[in-house]
């Protein structure tokens, strides 16, 4: 990585000294020069500070969270998600939910390995859920079906 950065280096040194310059195209491959740079010095961000923000957010924003750990994060509609490799009280791969309680802090629910969304779905309250299937919480969807319609007193 070291030579490539020397590459880059030199690639990018100008042969002459640098002249102020208003012309777009050479504004452009500098810009695009310095962008690279910054890139290739810059930190990376450690998993744990992710998870920190994320968490914060959570609260903040009263969404769940949704903590991939030992595997890639996936997006779910309405929660924030991240990644980490490892996380206190889990062996393995799993999705930690986090559910915004009225206390300022999220309700911890496991779930061990690779679940589906279907899965993290279930687990999440009203209003986070995206299926509508009926859990209690809600009136089931009225059926039409040969005999009538379900629900329907005869």
């Amino acid at each position: 990585m070291t030579l490539s950065i020397l590459l880059l280096l030199i690639a990018l040194k100008p042969a002459e000294p640098v002249v102020e310059t208003h012309d777009p195209p050479v504004l452009a491959m500098q810009l695009r020069a310095r962008a690279v740079l910054a890139l290739v010095f810059s930190e990376p961000v450690p998993m744990t500070d992710r998870y920190e923000i994320q968490y914060q957010r959570a609260i903040r924003e009263q969404k769940p969270l949704l903590v991939w750990i030992g595997q890639p994060s996936r997006n779910l509609p309405g929660c924030l998600s991240c990644s980490q490799l490892n996380f206190p009280g889990v062996t393995g791969p799993a999705v930690v939910v986090g559910i915004p309680s009225s206390a300022g802090n999220l309700q911890r629910i496991d779930l061990p390995g690779i679940p589906s969304d279907e899965r993290i779905d279930a687990v999440l309250p009203w209003p986070w859920r995206q299926k509508q299937a009926y859990s209690g919480d809600r009136v089931p969807a009225m059926q039409k079906s040969e005999a009538g319609w379900s629900g329907e007193s005869r």
